[in-house]
């Protein structure tokens, strides 16, 4: 606790005032909160949605072989073209399956979590389970989960080997 005290006053004061405001209404309605994180791990996933895409890009644009031609039409010669048949090859064609994958899973996990978050009253969670929070707590641990398992997906899947 007392980490987190120091590392705060560390903070300057335009970066400290919203983090204090969000943590006292935190303190004041905490399943609201709980919801709120849960909710969060949506842009995050957005974000990871189009990380493979953006390296393959990178690693393109590095070479001097990226056009907004080739991305055009990502599957056409012009594109196999710019790949090239090098072990770099295996990379970009790796990076555009993940890509393609976080692509295919996204919406159930949207649609997963915005029907979890919705389902989730108050009144409903104190009954059932014996604290308000516990229902909120359980939707923003799985949202967390999924997130972070979909960040080790990606970077296996894109910087792993055959071998594995």
């Amino acid at each position: 606790m007392q980490r987190a005290l120091q590392a705060m006053q560390a903070l300057p004061a335009w970066a400290r005032k919203p983090i204090m405001s969000g943590a006292m209404q935190a303190m004041q309605n905490p399943p609201e909160a709980l919801k709120r994180l849960a909710l969060a791990a949506l842009p995050a996933n957005v974000l990871l949605l189009f990380l493979p895409h953006l390296c393959k890009v990178s690693l393109l644009a590095c070479e001097g072989r990226y056009s907004l031609q080739a991305n055009i039409a990502p599957h056409s010669d012009r594109q196999r073209e710019a790949e090239g048949e090098s072990t770099r090859a295996l990379l970009l064609g790796r990076c555009a399956r993940a890509h393609r994958n976080s692509l295919e899973t996204f919406p159930m996990f949207a649609a997963a979590l915005l029907a979890a978050v919705a389902c989730i009253t108050p009144g409903m969670a104190g009954r059932r389970e014996g604290s308000k929070t516990r229902g909120p707590m359980a939707a923003a641990r799985l949202a967390a989960k999924y997130t972070l398992a979909r960040l080790l997906y990606i970077l296996v899947y894109v910087f792993g080997s055959n071998k594995w």
